[in-house]
């Protein structure tokens, strides 16, 4: 909160002036959005459960910045990645996969940048630490190991051209445009201490590649990386991030932070 408290509850209802929290402390809280300094959702279990088979409607995937509640100029506003799909007068009617429906006032809103038109859906929504060493800064100290994997369902193989966006951060850069004296640049380029996402069992590449420079958990990074048209299927599929090690050193492998994981679909 913006006392400095912390409340501890599931979160039940989200307005466009107020959330809305349940706990074994008290039966319903409301909150008004202008005395909340931060959510933090809660870890689930590991490896990520199965998620529903439908997928999110359609809209304009866009990022949504909203005025900061706090007039200072080093706390920026709260941001929110979800689908346009309605306009009202004054209103903007925006729909996430985990929060749901949301009505927003125009004038809560500082700018928008829109991503595509289509629908995205969450596979992962934790930040899971891979590799072999305790990282105090990350959200989890002790390493989840060098693999993370999930499972998904789709009752229809959806229409459009799909893609996973991975957030990652502390990952070792390999792209084509990182400096050459980075530290593990070669062994990476050897193909050792990457860190790849596997989809029902082929591989779309290493995260690695994709990156240019190593970004602090603060700085994080997103991966998109596109998926075979054939490689979807209906009913169960698989997720997997996996790591190599370094080459003199097979105990080893690089601490990173990776997640959320999403699903993303772009009309045609």
């Amino acid at each position: 909160l913006e006392n400095g408290d912390v409340i501890l509850g599931e979160l039940t209802a989200v307005g466009s002036r107020q959330i809305q929290l349940r706990s074994s402390a008290f039966d319903e809280l409301k909150l008004p959005w202008r005395n909340v300094r931060r959510i933090v959702f809660g870890e689930t279990d590991f490896p990520a459960h199965p998620i529903a088979p439908e997928l999110p409607r359609v809209g304009w995937q866009a990022n949504i910045q909203f005025h900061r509640l706090v007039d200072h100029p080093t706390q920026p506003g709260d941001e929110l990645t979800a689908a346009i799909t309605g306009v009202q007068e004054g209103e903007l009617t925006i729909e996430n996969d985990l929060l749901g429906k949301i009505h927003i006032p125009i004038g809560d809103i500082n700018w928008i940048e829109p991503l595509f038109l289509g629908s995205r859906w969450t596979l992962a929504n934790e930040k899971a630490h891979l590799g072999n060493q305790v990282q105090p800064k990350f959200r989890h100290h002790a390493p989840l190991g060098s693999s993370w994997h999930g499972e998904f369902y789709l009752n229809h193989i959806p229409e459009g051209s799909a893609f996973i966006r991975v957030q990652v951060a502390e990952l070792e850069p390999a792209g084509k445009g990182t400096p050459l004296g980075s530290r593990y640049l070669s062994e990476l380029r050897n193909g050792f201490l990457g860190t790849s996402l596997v989809l029902n069992g082929e591989s779309l590449g290493r995260l690695n590649d994709h990156i240019s420079q190593k970004k602090t958990l603060e700085g994080h990074q997103t991966v998109r990386l596109r998926v075979p048209s054939r490689l979807l299927k209906k009913g169960k599929n698989t997720w997997r991030v996996e790591q190599t090690s370094r080459r003199d050193n097979p105990q080893e492998y690089d601490d990173c932070q990776i997640g959320p994981i999403l699903l993303e679909i772009e009309s045609q």
